[in-house]
């Protein structure tokens, strides 16, 4: 602790008149007036850097920081190191490697500070090109710009003009001649005996303003500040928490302006087997006492190291030195395998006397640890399992019953084997070779062979029929009707799947007329006139409003009768697709949004891009050209489209020259 004999001596002084006044108050049978006498406690904060004192008038400690000399160099941090609890200090000035700083040159930027060949630390930047922009300083030089060496150099004022030195401090600054080089920048300095006692006869040049007195005490406890009238710091008293630097007290708090000690550190470390204590100087000290542990077992021998995790082999501080593993430890010689776990033993497993005979009885003595094997009549298994109610006897196991496997189903076959009872479907007998009959098997009757009733269907449109399979056990043979020339009624006449196909006239082109298969997205289109020609004589144009959605139906190569590839129209496929899902695509088809309709002519476009899913009809250039892969270079193919105008068939084919190597 820092001693404080003056303000001991003070104290003393101070009450000799208080006691004089005492004993002639006795005397002349008169009262003296009480005078308050001021105590000065201990003021060590245990902080060597602090310059720790009292205040005799008061009995305030004040804790004033001792600042390290700066060392100039704006490379090191410099700072002061107290060590714990006691008066010693020493000043550091610690390397700042990588730390920004300023080199006071405009004409380097980015610096930090960096280590240096032969040691020490230098701040160093970015050199700027030669005719940078720069700033030298000077307010009485403009246009500066770096020179070839890295310096700032400008342009210098006339001698007597105005200027800015950016001082706060001063006014009405002009530029005078300097004999060193350019004019500098000097101005009238503000005068700071402002006859104001709480401040300083020194002007800050970053705000212009006198600065105040310091009176800032470094104690926590007081309120510091000036008085005006005389200029004197008043320290006032203030409550709350605090720190007296005594690491062995809790809770401090001011009290008289003084930071008075709390409750006494407890010190607990948490561990059951250390005796905690407390030393101003270094704070809480635990020593280890190995019999504050838990006892010695056959599994555990503990000591105290001062280990603070759970579980394996430490608790509390205490640490278990036997290590884990197969050792007898349950003190049952019958028992084998016995476990040491986290210094608990694991029983073994009473095993030690077995011989793998279900008919004998596995004994052990406890006293001795011997094994004894007497024969029982427990029921067993003989390892068949077409035998039931097996039974031990004179050591061996006996075969039972036979097993029944008989489970009343006429439609099986009944056995045992090796696995137990097997009953095979023997459905596939019943079968009489009759196409007539529908053979089935009966569980509880056998197999039953019912006459087929129903009916099948041949060909299409008018020569479609339908006739019994059977007629009196006999197959019968449905046979299409014949077909007859196709005309105008509504009927697929001839019966090839289309009705009234020669009913409907119709002339398209397409555009683009050159195909690019590598073309990305892009839109195909067809432009058609639709005629009724179920009268010759008297054709009438079909309204393209009047038309269904059309559809891609054909594209081979114009030249090759033998590669043509049909598509099918899209809304007779199914969706989900059986195999692909929904992902299938069902074909390509007409953007029937898009359609234009204009006078007798009506616009077909393809320009829906293909999104994957089946339960959409899409399709546009790249869809069509994927089509025509096959289709050799600069060759021209057959693209057709099909659908209906009201209930007549239609197909429309024109051709289209195919570029394998189009533009991307």
């Amino acid at each position: 602790m820092k001693a404080d004999p003056a303000c001991r001596f003070v104290r003393f002084v101070a009450a000799l008149p208080v006691l004089l006044l005492l004993s002639l108050g006795n005397v002349f049978g008169a009262e003296a007036p009480a005078a308050l006498e001021a105590t000065c406690p201990s003021c060590d904060d245990f902080n060597g850097c602090t310059i720790d004192s009292c205040d005799a008038t008061t009995g305030t400690c004040r804790h004033d920081p001792l600042i390290c000399e700066d060392d100039g160099d704006p490379c090191t941090v410099d700072i002061c190191q107290s060590f714990p609890g006691s008066t010693f200090h020493t000043c550091h000035h610690s390397p700042a490697v990588g730390a920004p700083c300023n080199d006071g040159n405009s004409c380097t930027i980015g610096e930090t500070c960096q280590n240096i060949v032969g040691g020490g630390m230098e701040c160093r930047g970015t050199i700027q090109p030669e005719g940078t922009a720069c700033e030298d300083g000077n307010a009485c030089t403009s246009s500066d710009t770096c020179s070839v060496e890295a310096i700032c150099v400008g342009t210098s004022s006339a001698v007597g003009s105005p200027c800015d030195d950016h001082n706060l401090c001063t006014s009405d600054e002009v530029c005078v001649a300097s004999p060193a080089g350019p004019p500098t920048c000097v101005g009238a300095l503000k005068n700071c005996d402002d006859a104001d006692p709480c401040t300083q006869n020194v002007c800050d040049p970053g705000t212009g303003q006198c600065a105040p007195v310091n009176c800032n005490d470094g104690n926590p406890c007081t309120a510091d500040s000036c008085d005006a009238a005389t200029g004197q710091c008043v320290r006032t008293y203030v409550t709350g928490g605090c720190s007296d630097g005594n690491p062995c007290t809790l809770s401090d708090s001011c009290s008289s302006g003084n930071c008075t000690p709390g409750t006494p550190n407890p010190c607990s470390d948490d561990r059951f087997c250390t005796r905690d204590t407390c030393s101003p100087s270094t704070g809480c000290i635990s020593f280890p006492d190995n019999s504050l542990c838990p006892p010695d077992s056959a599994c555990a021998h503990w000591v105290c190291n001062g280990c603070n995790f759970t579980g394996g082999f430490c608790s509390g501080g205490c640490q278990n030195l036997t290590s884990g593993g197969f050792r007898e430890c349950d003190g049952n010689p019958c028992t084998i395998f016995d476990e040491c776990v986290r210094s608990f033993c694991r029983p073994g497993s009473p095993t030690k006397c077995l011989d793998s005979n279900p008919c004998t009885d596995n004994l052990c003595d406890p006293a001795t640890g011997n094994c004894s094997f007497p024969n029982n009549t427990t029921p067993c298994n003989d390892g068949n399992a077409c035998t039931a109610g097996d039974v031990c006897s004179n050591g061996t196991c006996q075969s039972g019953t036979p097993v029944s496997c008989d489970d009343a189903n006429a439609c099986t076959a009944d056995s045992c084997g090796a696995t137990g009872c097997a009953h095979s479907d023997i459905t596939a007998s019943c079968n009489d070779q009759d196409v007539c009959t529908i053979d089935t098997c009966d569980p509880g009757s056998g197999c039953v062979h019912q006459p087929v009733t129903s009916q099948t269907t041949c060909g299409v449109g008018a020569c479609r029929r339908t006739v019994d399979i059977c007629i009196g056990g006999v197959p019968q043979t449905c046979v299409p009707g014949a077909p007859t020339p196709e005309v105008c009624n509504g009927i697929d006449d001839d019966c090839d799947g289309l009705v009234d196909e020669n009913r409907v006239q119709i002339d398209c082109t397409i555009s683009p007329a050159t195909m690019n298969l590598n073309s990305q997205g892009g839109s195909v289109s067809m432009t058609c006139k639709l005629q009724d020609v179920c009268d010759p004589a008297n054709p009438f144009p079909i309204s393209g409003s009047t038309v269904s959605q059309v559809y891609v139906s054909r594209v081979d190569s114009a030249d090759d009768p033998g590669d043509d590839v049909t598509l099918p129209d899209p809304l007779t496929l199914p969706c989900p697709d059986p195999v692909l899902g929904f992902l299938y695509e069902r074909g390509i088809s007409e953007n029937l949004e898009a359609r234009d309709v204009s006078n007798a002519n009506v616009t077909f476009k393809f320009n829906l891009p293909s999104d994957g899913d089946c339960a959409t009809l899409d399709g546009n250039r790249q869809d069509i050209a994927a089509r025509l892969a096959s289709v050799p270079d600069n060759t021209s193919a057959t693209i057709c489209i099909s659908g209906k105008a009201g209930a007549a068939d239609f197909q429309a084919c024109m051709l289209v020259l195919v570029k394998n190597k189009g533009l991307r």
